[in-house]
């Protein structure tokens, strides 16, 4: 469970929220994660680590997914045109 909780941890702190598709992943892991909890409680201990496995891959592909729309968006920046003054208007 502690590995679960750690990688939603850290798809949250790389922005899986800003992204649909990664939010959505962040989404499933932490109901599983709390399906996980319930069958814990109820002591089907061998389902529950099922379904953790389940939760902390969701929570990997959404860090994947967020890391990979921050790369882009940085690489997107740095190919934007710089703006450059028009001709006629600079000094003004």
């Amino acid at each position: 469970m502690t590995e679960t909780k750690s990688a939603i941890g850290l798809a949250e702190e790389a922005g899986a929220a800003q992204s649909e598709r990664a939010a959505l992943h962040l989404r499933m892991a932490r109901e599983q994660l709390y399906q996980a909890r319930k069958l814990l409680e109820e002591g089907d201990d061998k389902q529950a680590t099922a379904v953790l496995r389940h939760a902390k891959q969701d929570a990997q592909r959404s860090l994947q997914i967020a890391r990979a729309q921050r790369e882009q968006e940085q690489w997107d920046l740095k190919q934007a045109p710089q703006s450059k003054p028009v001709m006629g208007q600079q000094g003004r």
